[in-house]
C-alpha cells in the first residue's frame, strides 16, 4: 500500500472514544493528581520500553498503526501476558481494544488500523518479565 491508501483506510478499531478523551482533559484541566499503579522507583533490569510508532514528536492522522518493542534482560522472558495499554488521567484499561488487531513478532507487538479523537491523548503501556520487574513508560500522541 502507498502512504497515502493508509491514510485514507478506515481505523480498524477505536483506541479511544471521545467520551474517554474529553473526561480525562477535564480531569487533567481540574488539576487533579494522577495516581499511577506502578512504582515510582524504575527497576533498572526491568524490560525497557521502546515505541516504534507512532512517532511521538508528530502529529497523528488516523488510522494509525501502534508498534512497540520490549527488550529483556538476559537473565528473563517477556511475560506477554503482562502487558497493559492504559489511557489518559484515569488510567483506563485499552489492552483488550489494541491486542484485539495486535500480533506478537519476538519481543515486538504491531496494531494496525487504530484511531483516536482529535487532540493530545497520553497512554502508559506496562509490560513485567519473566521475574516479575515491572516497567511502565508513557506515550504522548497528537491526533490532528
Amino acid at each position: 500500500l502507498a502512504i497515502a491508501d493508509i491514510a485514507a483506510a478506515e481505523p480498524i478499531y477505536q483506541l479511544v472514544t471521545a467520551t474517554e478523551a474529553q473526561d480525562s482533559e477535564t480531569a487533567v484541566a481540574k488539576g487533579l493528581v494522577e495516581k499511577s499503579t506502578v512504582p515510582k522507583a524504575v527497576d533498572v533490569l526491568a524490560p525497557r520500553i521502546e515505541v516504534v510508532q507512532p512517532t511521538m514528536a508528530l502529529p497523528l492522522v488516523n488510522p494509525f498503526n501502534v508498534v512497540v518493542r520490549f527488550i529483556t534482560q538476559s537473565d528473563a522472558q517477556l511475560d506477554t501476558k503482562s502487558l497493559k495499554v492504559k489511557y489518559g488521567f484515569f488510567r483506563i484499561d485499552v489492552t483488550e481494544r489494541m491486542m484485539a488487531a495486535a500480533i506478537w513478532k519476538g519481543n515486538e507487538v504491531t496494531s494496525n488500523g487504530a484511531a483516536a479523537p482529535k487532540g493530545k491523548h497520553r497512554f502508559y503501556v506496562q509490560i513485567a518479565d519473566s521475574k516479575q520487574r515491572l516497567r511502565e513508560s508513557e506515550m504522548v500522541i497528537i491526533v490532528r
